[in-house]
């Protein structure tokens, strides 16, 4: 009896290890056959949604990784400063993928790509950062704290 509860224990575990699929996608990135200068920024978007950004490193390579819960196969673009790639990568959770990314101009809809948008990101008090916590790593803690009582109520005896 007390050799299922703890299987079930360990499972209650492996099950709180489980997060959304991740994709790592590596390659160089070029803008009409050079190399996009290092420290830009890469965005990955599946519809609207971003789901990654990385830096480009030295001589334009880049590594991103692809963090969603939506459905394989999703398709998933990559933009750059006004440019989008021509390819389109399906989204494949576990996935180690090595693409090229050639990027070329495009317009969004009734954005011109010129916009500056500034923004100011005040840094939270007590209450926010608990606040942030709480909903970051609120489902973790709640399994733990679960996992220690299930271990308690085994092992009281």
């Amino acid at each position: 009896m007390k050799f299922k509860f703890a299987l079930f224990l360990v499972l209650i575990a492996l099950i709180q290890q489980i997060e959304a699929g991740q994709m790592i996608i590596t390659g160089l990135a070029t803008i009409d056959d050079r190399p996009i200068p290092e420290g830009t920024v890469i965005v990955a978007r599946i519809l609207d949604s971003e789901v990654g950004r990385c830096n480009i490193s030295e001589k334009g390579g880049y590594s991103i990784t692809v963090v969603t819960d939506d459905k394989v196969g999703s398709p998933i673009e990559f933009y750059v400063d006004g440019y989008k790639a021509i390819q389109i990568v399906p989204f494949d959770p576990s996935k180690f993928i090595v693409i090229d990314l050639n990027f070329e101009k495009f317009e969004l809809k009734g954005i011109p790509t010129t916009t500056v948008i500034t923004t100011t990101i005040e840094k939270p008090g007590i209450i926010g950062q608990v606040v942030g916590f709480s909903a970051e790593y609120g489902a973790t803690i709640l399994g733990i704290l679960i996992l220690l009582i299930l271990i308690w109520h085994t092992f009281r005896r």
